[in-house]
């Protein structure tokens, strides 16, 4: 990784105690979708695609929750050609998902235990991330500990470290899905109810996405000026 990143580490939802069977998940109808932003899927860890699909589907409601309504193309060459919105172009209200196996090599250069599940990565000297990394290692190995479904663990976690870029900042919170450690009783009510971003969080969520839709705005003016 190169000095013009900086690395934004996440704790990695570390669980050490075992949680009863998933029950069904709901969430709350209460939304007040008013911003929008593209997620692009690159999975490197040949996750299944109904683990992705639903775990892109808990991300999803978590976030139009809190007014920030998603899509979700895949970029990861299952489809040809690719969607037309892979192609990034310097689009601040564009993230990219990677997901990774996890193993050694993948680890290799984060210097990261293999208890940490996600992080985020962020230029310096710009006010938005737009990177987010999975390892999909941890993600089954919490599943194992937990008896909670792959993808309900992976939807919360792509949701909290988009929380991270979206709220611009690498640090954490008391309540809500931004707490840096989950144990039982945490997962437990995940598995009734998806956690969610507290009412002030998802307020700073949109505010954070319009920033960006009115910095791809002035990126668009800048250049169909520069056209001229």
């Amino acid at each position: 990784m190169t000095k013009s990143f900086k690395n934004w580490l996440t704790l990695g939802f570390l669980l050490t105690a075992h949680v009863p069977g998933l029950a069904a998940a709901t969430s709350s109808d209460n939304r007040v979708p008013s911003a929008r932003i593209t997620v692009l899927v690159y999975d490197y860890a040949e996750v299944t695609a109904e683990t992705q699909q639903d775990a892109e589907k808990v991300a999803a409601e978590i976030l139009a929750t809190a007014g920030v309504e998603t899509a979700w193309p895949d970029c990861s060459g299952a489809e040809t050609p690719a969607p037309p919105e892979c192609k990034r172009a310097s689009n601040p209200t564009k993230l990219v998902l990677r997901i990774l196996p996890g193993s050694k090599t993948a680890r290799a250069g984060y210097r990261f235990r293999s208890s940490i599940c996600g992080f985020t990565v962020q230029h310096e000297g710009v006010g938005e991330g737009y990177l987010v990394t999975l390892f999909y290692d941890c993600i089954e190995k919490t599943a194992e500990n937990t008896g909670v479904a792959q993808s309900l663990i992976m939807g919360h976690m792509v949701a909290h470290e988009i929380g991270h870029l979206l709220l611009a900042t690498q640090g954490h919170f008391r309540r809500g899905i931004m707490r840096a450690k989950w144990g039982p009783k945490d997962w437990q009510r995940a598995s009734r109810e998806f956690v969610l971003f507290p009412p002030k969080q998802a307020k700073q969520l949109r505010a954070g996405v319009r920033a960006r839709s009115d910095q791809q705005e002035a990126i668009r003016i800048a250049r169909l000026a520069s056209t001229q």
